[in-house]
């Protein structure tokens, strides 16, 4: 005898009240999921520092484009204005200039002071500025901190190397391990009283190493020509400033060469109608002679 059996599957209606209460009825994992990446989220945003990017343009005289504009010491061959763009992006991105702007403003002494969970770097609102007056060995500045407390208009405190604060007067004299120096006070500095401020010293050939990687200098357009210059940095203001006093010591430098060949000419132009008046000089009594 055979038998056969049929199995016949039915379908259950979907029931969305019972997936949300099941899954509800775990709520508290979601809750703290949330809160702990809305928490992260906010450590993040308060903990990291926007980085913004800085660009200037600067244009390059062309004096191929000013023909009738020649001067005398041009037809004589004696000066070279065509200079190309590509030049004068390395020169822009030269040791020597970017080093003369790392002195300029600074940049190898910054300032520091704890807001909550994050540091705020002080460029332009530091309440005091680092005067260097003479180090003991150079390049010793690197990777030195000095903590200063804030005491008053006329005095601060700072920390020894055995953790004690030690008061000071501003201007006064200090000797430390890498040299001696001062604290000038700035405008700022009814608003810092009583803060801690750090200020982070660094040697200066490895900050001008660093700006020589981190300003990108670029040839926009070869015909007119047009050089950008742009610089990524977390403040604002100091990337202007970067960008500012390099075409400044850029146009510095330039004036100074042209004047420097310019002198050149004149001396060897004088030379050569001192001894050109010599000559006619002997040409004329030889000619009296005759």
């Amino acid at each position: 005898m055979f038998i056969s059996t049929k199995q016949t599957q039915i379908s259950k209606p979907f029931n969305f009240k019972e997936i949300i209460t099941k899954y509800t009825h775990h709520w508290y994992f979601f809750a703290l999921g949330v809160s702990l990446t809305f928490f992260a989220a906010f450590l993040y945003l308060r903990v990291t520092k926007p980085i913004y990017q800085i660009n200037a343009s600067l244009m390059v005289k062309d004096d191929e484009k000013n023909p009738d504009d020649k001067s005398a010491l041009y037809e004589l061959n004696l000066t070279d204005p065509h200079k190309a763009a590509e030049n004068e992006i390395g020169i822009l991105q030269s040791r020597n200039l970017i080093g003369q702007v790392v002195n300029d403003l600074q940049l190898w002494c910054g300032y520091t002071i704890e807001n909550g969970l994050s540091t705020q770097e002080l460029y332009s609102s530091s309440p005091v500025k680092f005067k260097l007056l003479k180090t003991k060995i150079p390049g010793d500045l690197d990777k030195k901190q000095l903590q200063i407390k804030i005491k008053d208009k006329t005095a601060f405190f700072l920390k020894m190397p055995g953790g004690e604060f030690k008061a000071f007067g501003f201007q006064d004299t200090v000797s430390s391990d890498f040299g001696t120096w001062q604290l000038i006070p700035g405008t700022t500095l009814d608003n810092f009283a009583g803060s801690t401020v750090n200020i982070n010293l660094s040697d200066p050939d490895k900050i001008s190493n660093q700006y020589q990687k981190n300003i990108d200098v670029s040839l926009l357009d070869k015909k007119a020509p047009t050089i950008e210059l742009s610089i990524n940095d977390r403040i604002v203001q100091r990337g202007k400033d970067i960008l500012n006093d390099l075409i400044r010591v850029y146009n510095q430098a330039a004036v100074t060469e042209k004047n420097g060949v310019t002198q050149s000419a004149l001396s060897f132009i004088n030379k050569r109608l001192s001894s050109l008046t010599g000559e006619v000089c002997n040409a004329e009594k030889q000619l009296k002679g005759f």
